[in-house]
């Protein structure tokens, strides 16, 4: 009888512990509504590319369709599903994903002539840190080089950030980056010490 009633027991906590719920949190982006910026965050150990939303939220696509190559700076409609029980070492992300569909943004933009003729950069340039700003042809567009006392970022036409690094010598994203420009051209060149 006590070898009935063990049994019954161990039976029913296996049943009661193990979970049976499908991971499937539908967004409602399911049918490429939600609109994500790709950023390279392979600053942090562990990661790779985000996808950032307007909100900020940072997701990390576990799975997406094959024909797919995140790239930084682009702009994507996508639909996609949670995965839940999903671990990562980047642990910058605010989701795990399973992207269903995306459809690539184009985005056309004008180069900017002196960085006061591109609202974003006219921002940074207002904010009163910024010593030179260099543009360049990346890609089909235009990616902006933003120095500021002891920092570099690059920008995409839109501000998406694509990376920002305290040395630009050591950051992965500028190594992967840097060698894809053509045309530089200093637009803005501020005042005080220059690096």
């Amino acid at each position: 009888m006590i070898h009935k009633s063990l049994v019954f027991l161990v039976l029913f906590f296996t049943l009661a512990c193990s979970s049976t719920k499908q991971n499937s949190n539908e967004k409602p982006g399911g049918d490429c509504l939600i609109t994500v910026s790709v950023k390279d965050f392979t600053g942090l150990d562990g990661c790779s590319m985000l996808l950032v939303t307007s909100d900020g939220k940072k997701l990390l696509p576990m799975e997406a369709p094959a024909d797919i190559n995140w790239k930084p700076g682009e702009k994507y409609k996508i639909g996609y599903t949670a995965i839940d029980d999903a671990l990562s070492i980047c642990m910058a992300e605010n989701e795990i994903i399973k992207v269903s569909c995306a459809e690539k943004l184009t985005v056309e933009c004008k180069p900017s002539q002196n960085g006061r003729d591109n609202s974003d950069l006219k921002s940074r340039i207002d904010n009163g840190d910024v010593q030179r700003i260099i543009r360049y042809e990346f890609d089909g567009s235009w990616v902006y080089q933003i120095n500021r006392m002891g920092t570099s970022e690059f920008i995409d036409c839109q501000g998406v950030s694509l990376c920002q690094e305290k040395c630009e010598k050591f950051s992965e994203c500028f190594k992967r980056i840097k060698p894809n420009l053509t045309a530089e051209k200093i637009i803005y060149q501020g005042e005080g010490p220059q690096e």
